[in-house]
């Protein structure tokens, strides 16, 4: 609980007995090797020495009395150095073995793998079959490397295959004769665009041998007056896979209005020409079909400016690629995967059947332990950190800081195609909706925080690349270990919304900007369905016994397009008519925007009422730190170097992890602390004043030297000094 409230009967802290406990009363207790600080005989008074109680603090175990925070850690639900009993989930899971891949490979080939094929051929046909999962195995046996030649598979090119097709712009596909085959020999390694504001002007393929082709005949650069924009350049051992865009129309006479090009690594360019479908437009896309790459295009000649795209040249793969990377790259292509999956690890992961767990296909699962994420997730951790306590919290105290233990990227293929599949139909729905900016009051705090601390400014920031058309962003959702190894096996679910933290507009999957706010349903106490909070940020915890604490939480890192955002800052919103106006075949929104800091004080919340919007890219194992914990080691170790008289004040190291823990502490008073968690702090040292009612002001007062009413980090500091040093007279 955050600000005054009426003063309870002091009961001190000694070790071996039971914890303080709102409104009991325990008598003093002496301590083994001196006074404890809440007996009469040991009260602390300012200037007055005092012996510390030997055992007052144990590394490991810590014990936490929390007036302002609602409520106290109890030690015994922490097993020695800080961890949880039970230890922690490591969701990367035991990969498929050889055995296991080798026998999949072969019931699904078995029509072309004769019996006593040893391994390496087992893995050559995995390699060389275009079918999916076939592949992934294929490369999960190569990368796993025993049994199978990997240097042989690397020195073999992908079979030559004399074909080449054109595919017309209805679909139709037409076999090249060996003539036309032969000028078409080599796939593009770059592609620059001429373009007007809202036109394609010329489409150049450059290729590796210092040839280009525009398209048609007759058509010089910059025909119509485009502007050249910045080249799409591919890289080794990349091809175009796809070309996509929107033209003007159906009839011979329609322009092509943009473009955009899909490379076999999963890569898309920016979109060229209009970045908005034009009126009564009409999308096209040429794909290559399997095992082939896009060598040319042909444009129907017109006497007006960018005819339309009439038909694609594909030709076979490139036979300069060896079998593993050109199974790398086929398996990025059939199943649509991102750019930046690492395919290893992805081929690594276990199998999903359709029809179970609510999966309507099949599909793998891989969670890709990621190191190199922790910095980028603790400042997206920091940045989005308010403490402020709502009645979810069920009377449990807000930590003053998550420290981020790993991050796991959920590499799940069914769930991606879902979810890429609905960004591309709001896209189409909202080319010219707001960005989020403009939609929402400051911005998503995720999307702030970013916008000043992305990798532009610190390279170690590496979170993937969002997509603003569509209102792609980071939003939060706090959860239990095991539930999250459930969301990124199987999705969310919508018929379990609602069952952690609420319905107030209506039934869908509940995000958050602040950390703080998921942290409320993570691990430990959680808020009823439909509880509503207080207005303001003093809410405080409901009665009955003190909930358990738990010190380690995951939270889930999602992918949400919010696209069009609906706003409701009402107080008892209609949650029927929020979920309708955002369902259907053309929504007139996408999300909802439920602004509870207006209303209340507290958190905003987004609301998605279809899983396909939301993808769960990363889980999160973190740690809730508490200020009390920290000060009352590192005050400690402060006492213990004064006894052999080394103190000479807070190491830097110690003021830096005090001064940034102070800053959440006293986050709810802007920077400073009032005297009930100053009463905490002297808790956590076994030295509270006897008499809550009287002698607590009367030394809030002598420390507030300023007279503000609130004390600041300096004032509580030189306190802190003078403490250690009466420690040791």
């Amino acid at each position: 609980m955050y600000g005054h409230g009426p003063p309870r009967a002091h009961a001190g802290f000694v070790p071996g007995q039971p914890p303080y406990v709102p409104g009991a009363h325990l008598a003093p207790q002496p301590c083994a090797h001196g006074p404890h600080y809440g007996a009469s005989s040991g009260t602390y008074r300012t200037g007055q020495a005092m012996q510390p109680c030997a055992g007052a603090f144990v590394p490991g175990q810590p014990v936490v009395h929390s007036r302002s925070s609602g409520s106290q850690l109890p030690s015994s639900q922490f097993a020695p150095g800080g961890q949880p009993q039970g230890g922690l989930p490591d969701y990367s899971g035991v990969p498929p073995s050889e055995e296991e891949n080798e026998s999949a490979i072969r019931a699904l080939l078995s029509n072309s793998i004769p019996p006593g094929t040893p391994r390496h051929g087992v893995a050559r046909a995995g390699l060389v079959s275009g079918m999916p999962e076939p592949l992934r195995r294929a490369l999960a046996l190569v990368h796993a490397g025993r049994g199978v030649d990997v240097a042989r598979l690397r020195a073999e090119h992908v079979p030559p295959a004399p074909i080449g097709i054109r595919v017309e712009a209805d679909g139709k596909r037409v076999k090249l004769d060996p003539g036309e085959l032969r000028d078409f020999r080599e796939a593009p390694a770059a592609v620059e665009v001429w373009a007007l504001p809202d036109q394609i002007d010329t489409i150049m393929f450059r290729y590796p041998s210092g040839a280009h082709l525009t398209g048609f005949d007759g058509n010089p650069v910059g025909r119509w007056g485009g502007m050249r924009q910045a080249p799409f350049m591919l890289q080794q051992f990349e091809f175009i896979t796809k070309l996509s865009g929107w033209a003007t129309g159906m009839d011979s006479k329609a322009a092509l209005a943009s473009v955009r090009f899909h490379t076999s690594r999963g890569r898309v360019s920016p979109d060229y020409g209009r970045q908005q479908p034009p009126p009564n437009g009409q999308p096209f896309e040429f794909r290559a079909p399997s095992g082939t790459v896009m060598a040319a295009f042909s444009r129907l000649e017109g006497s007006v400016a960018c005819p339309r795209l009439e038909e694609a040249i594909f030709i076979a793969h490139p036979s300069s690629q060896d079998l593993v990377s050109t199974g790398e790259d086929q398996l990025r292509q059939l199943l649509n995967l991102p750019a930046d999956w690492n395919i290893a690890a992805f081929c690594q992961g276990k199998r999903l059947e359709g029809a179970q767990g609510g999966r309507a296909s099949s599909g793998s699962v891989k969670m890709q332990n990621m190191p190199e994420m922790v910095h980028a997730m603790q400042g997206l951790f920091d940045g989005t950190f308010r403490k402020i306590h709502t009645r979810d919290r069920r009377g449990a105290p807000i930590a003053d800081l998550f420290r981020v233990l790993s991050v796991y990227r959920v590499l799940n293929d069914q769930v991606w195609r879902e979810y890429k599949g609905h960004r591309e139909k709001i896209r189409l729905l909202r080319w010219n909706c707001a960005g989020l900016e403009q939609q929402i009051p400051g911005g998503p705090d995720t999307h702030a925080y970013l916008q000043r601390h992305g990798r532009e400014r610190d390279p170690r920031n590496q979170l993937p690349e969002l997509d603003a058309q569509v209102g792609e962003c980071w939003l939060f959702h706090g959860t239990s270990f095991e539930a999250a190894k459930g969301i990124a096996e199987n999705d969310f679910s919508l018929d379990l919304s609602g069952s952690n933290a609420g319905t107030l507009y209506g039934k869908g999957i509940y995000l958050a900007e602040n950390v703080t706010k998921s942290d409320e349903y993570g691990e430990g106490p959680r808020g009823r369905a439909g509880e509503e909070e207080r207005p303001g940020n003093d809410v405080r915890p409901p009665p009955g016994p003190i909930p358990e604490l738990r010190r380690h939480s995951a939270m889930i890192v999602c992918r949400s397009l919010l696209g069009k955002v609906r706003y409701s800052d009402e107080r008892s919103p209609n949650p029927d008519a929020l979920q309708q106006s955002c369902r259907g075949q053309a929504p007139a929104f996408d999300s909802v925007l439920g602004d509870r800091r207006k209303v209340n004080g507290t958190f905003r919340e987004f609301v998605l009422y279809n899983d396909d919007q939301v993808y769960p890219e990363f889980v999160v194992v973190y740690e809730r730190l508490f200020f009390h914990e920290r000060f009352q080691a590192i005050f400690d170790a402060m006492v213990d170097r004064c006894r052999r008289r080394q103190f000479h004040g807070p190491t830097s190291e110690e003021e830096a992890v005090l001064k940034s823990l102070w800053d959440r502490y006293a986050m709810p008073n802007n920077g400073k602390i009032d005297k009930w968690q100053l009463l905490d702090l002297l808790k956590a040292i076994n030295q509270p004043p006897q008499d809550e009612a009287g002698d607590l002001d009367e030394t809030f007062k002598e420390i507030n030297t300023s007279g503000s009413g609130r004390i600041q980090w300096d004032e509580f500091r030189a306190e802190m000094v003078d403490r250690v040093q009466n420690c040791c007279r």
